[in-house]
């Protein structure tokens, strides 16, 4: 059995295309979903993170005026061939210096996207750019996994091997069917919670493969690896970051069905506003006015 050098997995060509069979709808989709519902005037989303773009796509399905974001091409060339795809404003850009003179009534960052920022730093980045661009009484919305719950323990092959299809399209004549699981490289403790290094690893099943041969490894593709590194952070990790952000937690659930959070819930999930929203709109506002008068034309 051969390797390959780990390369980042949401770039890989393979595991870009499978990632909607391993992350299909569910009801963490139904719970983000329900925000915008909730509306009385349809909002205007921000989806941080959207990768794919299925939740995405489905917010735009519904009437809302949607942006999606994502650093990963691969991503968004799949996300820009939904069903509604086309009524999404796709942009390929992180979450830190992504730019909009827009402002959004509701941002997201779902799927435990809010784990890929490993250091205090790149968190409160993130949260300030994020607080400037929410229209007043504007909402963020994720979810995080509970560092107490160690979720890695349970990144290993045998827990995590699962076997997926990849349609046949116009670079592939026929399905094909791969192997996918994870292994966990280290774990380095990070105040509270830690910061974890993983591999997902993947390979194409022959169908002569799991036959009784004498050879049979000579049916077998060789191992992709790739890796990545996310944090976890613990409730009162997340609350401080949030606060020194300036936001204020409305809800903290444990669960989709909104249960309130208990210390032995898997899921961190948040619903915050800015305490200063409005007074930064109406700044930024005034600023604006005042360069229209003086005969300027704001910049974009």
């Amino acid at each position: 059995m051969s390797e390959t050098f780990p390369i980042d997995h949401y770039h890989d060509p393979i595991l870009t295309r499978l990632y909607d069979a391993q992350n299909p709808w569910g009801p963490d989709c139904d719970f983000f979903l329900s925000l915008a519902e909730a509306a009385a005037v349809p909002p205007k989303i921000l989806d941080i993170g959207c990768g794919t773009g299925l939740l995405t796509a489905a917010f735009a399905k519904v009437g809302h005026d949607t942006t999606g974001v994502d650093p990963a091409p691969n991503m968004l060339d799949i996300a820009l061939k939904r069903p509604c795809g086309s009524k999404v404003s796709w942009v390929r850009s992180d979450a830190a210096t992504y730019k909009s003179d827009k402002r959004f009534d509701l941002v997201i960052l779902s799927g435990h996207a809010f784990q890929v920022f490993l250091t205090d730093q790149d968190i409160q980045a993130v949260l300030s750019n994020i607080k400037t661009h929410l229209s007043p009484n504007g909402r963020i919305a994720f979810d995080t996994r509970n560092s107490a719950d160690k979720a890695w323990l349970r990144w290993t092959p045998e827990r995590t091997k699962e076997i997926f299809i990849l349609p046949k399209n116009a670079e592939i004549s026929a399905d094909k069917e791969f192997e996918v699981w994870h292994d966990l490289r280290n774990v380095m403790e990070q105040g509270e919670g830690a910061i974890v290094k993983y591999y997902t690893l993947y390979r194409e099943r022959h169908p002569t493969q799991g036959k009784a041969e004498t050879n049979s490894e000579n049916h077998h593709s060789k191992v992709v690896k790739t890796e990545a590194c996310i944090r976890f952070l613990s409730q009162q990790e997340l609350s401080d970051h949030l606060g020194k952000a300036g936001f204020q937690i409305e809800h903290l659930y444990g669960d989709w069905d909104q249960s309130p959070f208990r210390a032995n819930h898997k899921e961190i999930i948040v619903i915050a506003r800015a305490n200063d929203t409005n007074k930064t709109w109406e700044i930024r506002k005034t600023a604006q006015s005042n360069t229209i008068q003086n005969g300027a034309i704001p910049s974009k």
